[in-house]
């Protein structure tokens, strides 16, 4: 029984660590530049030796795509029940623009990975992001089924919906005169005011 207890707080404390990391990291890799940071900085950031940062993660590409894939994984949230498509269209504005405000630094990363990155993360990640992009599609495609939107190329439709959000990540500031839930809410208005039937 000490043993289960014992593993379990090595196991919270580890977690913490790989998050404070990845947290570090991610901080370093939006002032300075992924290519212009090493892992001697990321290491001294978090207060522990070079060897030891080893220990929770292999290379900065791992610690690349931990934060690149955490992104994805919070941008892919969905509820627990089903929305009605204009709900759900509303609730991933929301979800991509907090992504932008948590992850700006690393944005423009995403859609231009570094020179050498493993092509096994970069196939994952590039997977992960059309499965999204689709699911995006498919909300179109509901939207201008129940009439909501009136019909047009369901791909290019969530494709500039999907840039504009992501674009936020150029001029969006969290400190700024918008909050980012403000800044969705505009999107999504915009986004539905442009697709939605003229009657």
């Amino acid at each position: 029984m000490v043993d289960v207890v014992m593993k379990s707080a090595t196991g919270v404390a580890n977690n913490h660590r790989r998050a404070e990391i990845l947290d570090q990291a991610l901080q370093l890799f939006g002032s300075q530049g992924y290519v212009d940071t090493s892992m001697s900085q990321i290491a001294a950031r978090v207060g522990i030796a070079k060897p030891t940062l080893y220990h929770y993660f292999d290379g900065k590409d791992t610690i690349l795509f931990e934060i690149l894939n955490g992104g994805l994984t919070k941008a892919m949230r969905r509820s627990a029940e089903p929305l009605p498509p204009l709900e759900e269209l509303h609730r991933v504005t929301r979800n991509l623009l907090e992504v932008v405000r948590d992850y700006k630094d690393v944005t423009r990363i995403f859609f231009d990975l570094p020179k050498g990155f493993p092509e096994e993360s970069a196939r994952v990640l590039n997977e992960r992001r059309g499965a999204y992009e689709a699911y995006i599609v498919t909300i179109f495609q509901r939207l201008v089924a129940d009439g909501t939107f009136r019909a047009a190329n369901f791909s290019m439709m969530a494709r500039a919906f999907f840039g504009a959000c992501t674009w936020a990540s150029q001029w969006y500031d969290d400190d700024g005169p918008w909050s980012c839930e403000e800044v969705a809410d505009f999107f999504f208005d915009a986004a539905t005011k442009g697709f939605m039937v003229r009657g």
